[in-house]
């Protein structure tokens, strides 16, 4: 699908993505997240101080943020607006994310099996992994994957099944 003028990531993208990152367990150690993730297929990897920036395919961006030496979560930003897009542009194509959420989440239906929804977001787990896609309005969509056990170490589990 195309956003403000770019190809976004597609569901086969996507897909390759989780299965790569639900497949290695040293993406989730901050240690080897520049060289997993490389390996996973993401690119232009900087670390700051409590995360890590990254791109991957289709002008998407994202953020891996680090909690005591682990990674918390991974966070693609899909259909972001590009620098310099006209107010046509933008009221143009705001409303595809909605869009792209749903062929995400249906996608990840398909092959992760049923969902729950919980403060906007399409919350998927499995085989130990979590996935939330969230439409943000009219600015991206989020894909954020986690793996459950490093979310049981940090304490941390803000968006468990009610």
């Amino acid at each position: 699908m195309q956003i403000f003028g770019r190809e976004t990531l597609t569901c086969d993208q996507l897909w390759q993505l989780y299965t790569r990152i639900s497949e290695s367990n040293e993406i989730w150690q901050a240690a080897s997240f520049k060289i997993t993730g490389k390996n996973c297929g993401l690119k232009s990897i900087l670390q700051r101080k409590t995360y890590f920036t990254f791109a991957a395919s289709n002008f998407t961006t994202g953020q891996a943020i680090v909690t005591n030496s682990l990674i918390e979560e991974i966070r693609f930003f899909i259909g972001n607006e590009p620098t310099g897009l006209d107010e046509a542009g933008f009221i143009k194509d705001r409303h595809k994310h909605k869009k792209l959420a749903k062929e995400f989440s249906n996608m990840l239906t398909e092959k992760l099996g049923a969902s729950w929804q919980l403060h906007s977001n399409q919350i998927f787990e499995h085989n130990g992994h979590r996935v939330r896609v969230l439409a943000t309005g009219s600015a991206n969509v989020w894909v954020v994957m986690s793996n459950l056990a490093i979310q049981k170490q940090l304490n941390i589990n803000y968006f468990a099944k009610e």
